[in-house]
């Protein structure tokens, strides 16, 4: 395996890897189509195992089975119920803050 989720788990393995939706959202519009970038938005704030499963009910109705096989793939990077307990996010979806900081140095 190979990527940068794999090599913070291997340095540090209790330190958890979590997808920015917004980058996650743009990957989708590029592969998928804009149909089905708003799912992760939904999908990355469901509020429980079955919401998130009912959101993908959703996706798959609105043709998008393919998006639902790549996005259930990676759930526990970046929907809230499937995110180990240490690495809950507070509500923060974006990527934003780190990038804001790496940009000033």
């Amino acid at each position: 395996m190979k990527g940068l989720p794999f090599v913070v788990a291997d340095i540090w393995p209790a330190g958890a890897h979590i997808m920015c939706a917004k980058h996650l959202e743009a990957n989708v519009r590029t592969k998928f189509g804009a149909k089905y970038a708003h799912f992760v938005w939904l999908l990355a704030k469901s509020t429980s195992e079955g919401h998130y499963k009912h959101i993908m009910e959703d996706l798959e109705a609105a043709g998008g089975a393919a998006v639902r096989d790549y996005l259930d793939g990676i759930r526990s990077y970046f929907a809230d119920p499937y995110l180990p307990p240490h690495a809950q996010r507070g509500r923060q979806y974006t990527s934003n803050p780190a990038e804001s900081a790496n940009a000033s140095i």
